[in-house]
Parts: structure tokens; sequence; C-alpha cells
């Protein structure tokens, strides 16, 4: 076997990738640049790496395996270096702190000559290199960046190539292919070398922190205000990184609350809200937005609007939403991935703070576990939505399908049990609401219009918060939610002293 030594190779000069195949005939248009050798140059040039900043990590994990050894293999794998050398050295040194022996020169050395890798990796002599090379052990954390830098470029590069070389072969669903590329991308580009383990001081500073803020603002909503006034007080608001799956019954009203809420985030408040459309066009889902908003009854539009008025509030209601910074995305038969992606997007561009998904199970999972079972789908379809709340620190309300059990029911009251396809979805949710409408389910006219408007939202999860019934008011003329009006004893006149 050659030596993998990079001080022997450090100029040798290695190639980044394979080599343009030449072609006969006439000279084609160049999508490169001026000839087809620029990609060819860009391919066989030396991946970035720095051999300095590598030979100064393992020397300081040499020098110092207590703290600078622990530093460095908390942030870096074998996979992070260039040189196949360093590679074998981190292995081995990493060998030798899991089995708790010492960690220096002499036993690396010797750990080295036993496996007969001592001299692939250079010898006695590049071992000692690595311990005089290390300029002091304080700065190992600065060495670390550099090689993690390094080893994000080549990913980049990598990914690049891989790109290129897929695009010749990639002749139908471009708009698919455009879509995994982006999430390569940001995949990439979003990788951290982090510390996981936290000392407990910044973490009680910053609970403490949030505390006074709760103490300040008591009485207020902590989180984004949907715009409900139990559902607020209840929840205390949207959280960044929660999960919200509001779920019912088909012509519940999900899209309609959860637009309501769009609403009154995005136009009321001025803050940048997200949606996924998978069910409905974009038109549609505006022109009952408008409907609503404007409280018009949408089936008066066809009818060719037989008041004046009806046509001056839906303007109102236009130019209203028009100045809203609400988006839609209308596209369907996404899969989470291509969601994730658009919506890392939506966040990168508009900055958005609440992300609405309608709805769930319309979404599809590519992985090839989720081709076993729908529930091992919905499955990855939750957990991803789940990872993508976090990853964007906003909340992201998920509408959701129940299975008919409600049916069987009085009045249909739904439980968490209901939810359909996965118990994937009750687990990775931060906030379970069901939605019901009583009426719906009432087979008597009179006591069918008793209960007309009638709707509850049923908080049968919070991780932490109570649960139970909020109480909501339907208006079907106008597809819109309202809280319920609240009687209390007081409202309620008295006469004294006679007959009423």
């Amino acid at each position: 076997m050659a030596s993998t030594n990079p001080r022997a190779s450090e100029n040798a000069g290695q190639t980044g990738g394979a080599g343009a195949t030449r072609s006969h005939g006439p000279e084609k248009a160049q999508p490169f640049g001026k000839s087809k050798s620029a990609v060819r140059d860009v391919l066989d040039r030396v991946l970035p790496n720095s051999l300095d900043a590598e030979m100064a990590v393992l020397g300081a994990m040499l020098l110092s395996p207590a703290e600078a050894g622990s530093l460095v293999r908390d942030r870096l794998s074998e996979n992070h270096f260039y040189y196949t050398a360093h590679i074998v050295i981190f292995r081995e040194i990493a060998a030798l702190q899991d089995a708790l022996h010492a960690v220096d020169l002499l036993t690396l050395t010797q750990r080295l000559q036993d496996k007969n890798q001592l001299e692939e990796i250079g010898g006695p002599v590049y071992l000692g290199d690595l311990v005089t090379h290390v300029p002091t052990v304080a700065n190992v954390e600065y060495y670390v960046d550099i090689v993690w830098d390094k080893y994000l470029l080549r990913q980049l590069i990598s990914a690049a190539h891989d790109v290129i070389f897929r695009s010749f072969e990639q002749q139908d669903d471009v708009k698919g292919w455009i879509d995994e590329v982006e999430q390569q991308i940001f995949e990439i580009t979003a990788e951290k070398s982090t510390d996981i383990i936290k000392l407990a001081k910044p973490l009680v500073m910053d609970a403490m922190a949030s505390i006074e803020r709760m103490y300040e603002k008591r009485g207020e909503v902590m989180g984004l205000a949907t715009g409900f006034r139990d559902l607020d007080r209840k929840t205390s608001g949207l959280h960044n990184g929660n999960l919200f799956i509001i779920a019912g019954r088909p012509s519940m009203g999900k899209t309609a609350l959860a637009m309501n809420i769009a609403e009154n985030v995005s136009v009321d408040r001025n803050i940048p809200v997200g949606v996924f459309s998978l069910e409905m066009s974009g038109q549609e889902l505006v022109i009952r937005m408008l409907c609503s908003r404007a409280r018009v009854n949408l089936r008066m539009l066809h009818d060719g609007f037989p008041k004046e008025e009806h046509h001056h509030k839906l303007t109102v209601a236009a130019s209203q939403l028009m100045k809203s910074p609400l988006y839609i995305d209308d596209s369907a038969g996404l899969t989470v991935n291509q969601v994730r992606a658009r919506a890392r997007r939506m966040k990168q561009q508009f900055n958005i703070q609440l992300l609405i998904i309608d709805y769930m199970q319309l979404m599809r999972a590519p992985s090839r576990r989720a081709e076993s079972s729908r529930q091992a789908e919905v499955a990855d379809i939750s957990a991803g939505v789940k990872a993508l709340a976090k990853e964007l620190n906003i909340p992201i309300i998920v509408l959701s399908q129940l299975n008919r059990q409600p049916e069987s029911r009085d009045e249909g009251k739904p439980r968490l049990s209901d939810l359909r396809e996965s118990g994937a979805i009750e687990q990775d949710a931060d906030v379970v609401g069901l939605l019901v409408r009583p009426e719906i389910y009432e087979d008597d006219i009179d006591k069918r219009e008793k209960l007309k408007g009638e709707a509850q939202l049923v908080i049968a999860k919070q991780r932490n918060g109570p649960t139970g019934e909020i109480d909501l008011t339907f208006i079907g003329d106008y597809t819109r939610f309202e809280d319920r009006a609240r009687v209390e004893e007081g409202d309620i006149p008295r006469f004294e002293g006679g007959e009423e």
C-alpha cells in the first residue's frame, strides 16, 4: 500500500471528481464559461483542506487528551479530516480514549505499530511532528473551526458535482429535482458543530429571564396570539418550535379555523404567515378568506351580488388582504422534504412567523420505510414537520383528519385516539385540538336548530398546559369562526318585589 503521509502527498495534487468526457463533432455553446475545460479545471483542483489545522488538532489531542481531546471529539469525527493518515490517527486516539487507556505519543505509536499502520501514516517521526506542530493547546477550538469550515466546503463541492452529474440524466420532474437540490444544499449549510452538553448556569439564567418576562406580562399572551380569546388563554398563544395539530372529521371547518387564525395574524397584526394549501387552490382559498372577512355569503357571488354593499365590502377586504404579509403555496402532492425546503425559503425570504399546512394526510414521504405502510409514511411526515418547527423556530399549525369513530358517539365527541392513520401524530404534537360541531350529528331538526353555530375545539393534549374544551361560534354563511359570546350571571336582569 502506498504511503498516506500527508507531507508526501501535499503537493502531488488530488482530483475532486470525475473528468468530463470528450466529444467529437461541431462545437456547442458552453454553459460553464469560455470552454468546457472550465468544468474539468474545477473538478481537477485539490479539494479545500488545511494540513496545518488538522495536524494542530491531532497534536492538541495528544498533549491534552482530557480537555482538548474531549472538545475535539465533541465537535469532529473522523469524517471531517481530509488526509487519510489523519483519519487513521484520529480513529486510534478515539479508540484509546474509549478503552480508558492513557493517550500520549508513546501509547499511540505502540497501538499503530501493533496494527501495522505506523509506517502508513508516516512513521514515528510524523507523530512527533504532530506534537511540535501545535502553537498552543489553548487555541484548539480555532483549529477545529478551520477543519470544520474546510469540511463544509468539500461537502458543498461534492453536492455541486452531484448536481452537475445528475442534471445531465434528469430529464423529467425537473421541479422536483430542483427541490431535492435545494434541500441538499440547505442541509449542508444548516449543519453546525455546536456543543450538546451545556453548563447549568446559562440555562438557569435563560430560564429566569423567561420567568421574569412571564411575570411582567402576567395575564397577557406569551406566544403568538391566534385572535381567539379562549384559545389564547388556554395555550398562552402559539409558541416557537411547537407543532399544533387541528384535527376533525370532514366539513367541520378545519380549513376555515386555520385561515381565520392566518387572517388574524397576517392581516390584523401584520405578521408574516406562510400557508401550504395541498387541497384547495390559492384562488379558492383567497375567495373564502375575502368572503369571511367581508361577511359576505359565498353563495351570493354566483347570484351576481343582490346588494351593492356586498361588492363594496369585498373591495375593502381585498385591499386589506393585499397589504398583508400572507404567502400561499398551493402546489399539490408535495413530499414532506419539498415542504421543508420551501418553508425554509419562505423563512429566509419573508421571515414568516407562523406556518400552516392543510393538510397532513395529503403530504407524501419519499423514504423507503414509508413504502411499507401508510402508518409509517404518516409517522415520517409527522416527525419531519415537528423537526421543521424546531429548525425554523416558529409555530406550525397542521390540519389532520380523524377516523370515523366520533360518528358513533353522542354529538360526535372526538378523542385523541381518533387521529387518523398514526399514533405518531399524537406523540410529535405539542398541542392537539379536536374540532367538532355537534349540529352535524343531530338528526332531530329542532335540536339541530338549537345547536346551530355551536362549535368546540377540544384541547386533548397540551405538552406544557391544561387540556379542556374551548367554545367557539361557527357562522356558516361566512365560513368563519368567532369567540363564543359569554353570558355572565350579572348579565341577566333581576326583578325584585313583583312580577316581570
